[in-house]
């Protein structure tokens, strides 16, 4: 079995099959950010989801690791992946911008792919100040697993994969509304063992917090509401979709009993909107005899809950 996995042939494979993810480094302009830096949960989803369909993903965290420039393009030319990911935050943008073009510069035929609100808000501005190659807009899974097997198998294809902006020299094209996922409890959990909680920052939220051994969680994705302070309603499109509690509690089952996790904290944007949801959740933690951990929810709640 090791001399197959290791014939050229397979190792080829395993070569068109890598992808690389990367958070980019907060910048020394906001240096105090760094102490506050927490798991990259929407890459972790990402990589969980593209693993389930047989690529082999890897996670740069340069917000929490912060490696040299070089040292992450020595990484991605000694991996040869199908495509480079990079999260685009408007908190980061300025650095993912300098990442991006020098990948560009350095090597010239990776493909580049540009996601997360900064990049679905503004994607044309995104794609040609970054030389990137695709935005996915919105949610991402579906779009990212259909454009990673579009550029193996077929890359005439990607233009009928619905979420995308795509770069042509200066055009940008655009590909129709991206594709949420109906079912949450058909996603896999984000892959926490490429980005344990245990290894960040203690104190992630400051005065939120009652212990140290914290993790975050969705419940839910979206919001039914169109605040102007708020991107959601751009990102998710005025949705929101529920995982069921069985669903969500065993995520937080899996991370108490893996990482020690005493502590949760609901990234949700909107947790509290459907009183059945929350209630549900409460009663699962409970049977589990779970409820001596901390629960809160940085995005507030409904003062009738």
């Amino acid at each position: 079995m090791k001399e197959r996995y290791n014939s050229p042939r397979c190792e080829a494979m395993n070569k068109t099959r890598t992808i690389i993810l990367i958070r980019p480094d907060f910048g020394k302009a906001i240096e105090y950010i760094y102490r506050q830096v927490n798991p990259p949960i929407g890459l972790g989803y990402l990589s969980s989801f593209l693993r389930t369909k047989g690529y082999r993903v890897f996670i740069l965290d340069l917000a929490f690791r912060r490696l040299a420039t070089r040292t992450v393009i020595e990484f991605i030319k000694k991996r040869e992946p199908l495509f480079v990911g990079i999260s685009a935050l408007t908190a980061y943008y300025s650095e993912m911008k300098v990442i991006a073009n020098r990948l560009r510069e350095e090597i010239p035929e990776l493909k580049i792919v540009l996601g997360g609100v900064h990049a679905s808000s503004l994607p044309r501005e995104s794609l040609i100040e970054c030389k990137a190659d695709f935005v996915v807009r919105g949610e991402g899974e579906l779009a990212i697993w259909r454009l990673a097997d579009a550029l193996r198998e077929d890359p005439a294809k990607i233009p009928s994969i619905t979420g995308l902006a795509i770069r042509k020299g200066d055009e940008v094209i655009f590909t129709g509304k991206p594709e949420l996922v109906d079912d949450l409890d058909e996603l896999p959990m984000p892959a926490w063992h490429q980005i344990n909680p245990n290894k960040y920052p203690k104190n992630p939220h400051g005065f939120l917090m009652i212990h140290e051994q914290v993790a975050p969680v969705f419940s839910t994705r979206g919001c039914p509401f169109e605040c102007h302070y708020c991107a959601s309603c751009r990102f998710w499109r005025r949705r929101i979709r529920f995982r069921s509690p069985k669903n969500v509690v065993d995520e937080i089952e899996y991370l108490h009993d893996r990482f020690g996790i005493k502590e949760i904290h609901f990234w949700d944007d909107n947790l509290t909107l459907k009183r059945s949801h929350i209630v549900g959740i409460c009663r699962e933690i409970i049977a589990r005899g779970l409820n001596h951990m901390a629960f809160c929810t940085p995005n507030g709640v409904r003062v009738d809950t």
